[in-house]
């Protein structure tokens, strides 16, 4: 099972081969190098279009983040722990508050 991250923890924004799910649901904004995460990700419609919504920022592969919460899965999405790569988290990165996919946040660990 997925261990969910905890408030405060710190991570590593990941985009690069991982803008897109492997089901080909898109995860964030840009490419592989420079990519976008936004305020919010709609958790009643993903993956539809134009889920990704507010304040957009710019993020580069490899960024510092802190996971503020676990904000949830999308509605659409089963709740098996298999698909935990689409579990949500409200982070602060480059100064803003975004929603990240579990997906492209990898743990930093102690003493790095």
């Amino acid at each position: 099972m997925a261990v969910k991250f905890k408030s405060g923890q710190l991570v590593k924004i990941v985009a690069e081969g991982l803008t897109c799910s492997s089901d080909g649901f898109k995860m964030m904004g840009g490419g592989s190098s420079d990519t976008s995460l936004f305020e919010f990700i709609d958790l009643c419609t993903y993956p539809s279009f134009n889920d990704f919504l507010g304040k957009e920022t710019h993020v580069s592969n490899g960024a510092t983040a802190t996971v503020l919460k676990y904000v949830g899965r999308p509605h659409r999405i089963s709740r098996d722990p298999v698909w935990f790569e689409y579990d949500v988290y409200e982070v602060l990165v480059n100064g803003n508050i975004c929603q990240a996919f579990k997906q492209n946040l990898q743990k930093i660990e102690d003493g790095i």
